[in-house]
């Protein structure tokens, strides 16, 4: 049950990704800085994809 829920979180984190990223191409002209800000922002969404993964666990091992 949670593997559909990892893909469909997971495909939503990579639109994020996408837009975020594409924003910041929009406002960071400097390519150090534009590497350093989209790595940081993969970061943070993957940190949060994790914590909404082990929250969604722990729910489904409350449920069953």
């Amino acid at each position: 049950m949670a593997g559909w829920l990892g893909k469909l979180l997971a495909g939503g984190a990579s639109k994020l990704v996408d837009s975020v990223t594409n924003g910041l191409d929009n406002l960071i002209t400097n390519k150090e800085e534009l590497a350093a800000a989209k790595l940081e922002v993969q970061k943070e969404i993957n940190r949060n994809m994790e914590v909404i993964m082990a929250d969604a666990t722990k729910q489904l091992e409350i449920e069953v």
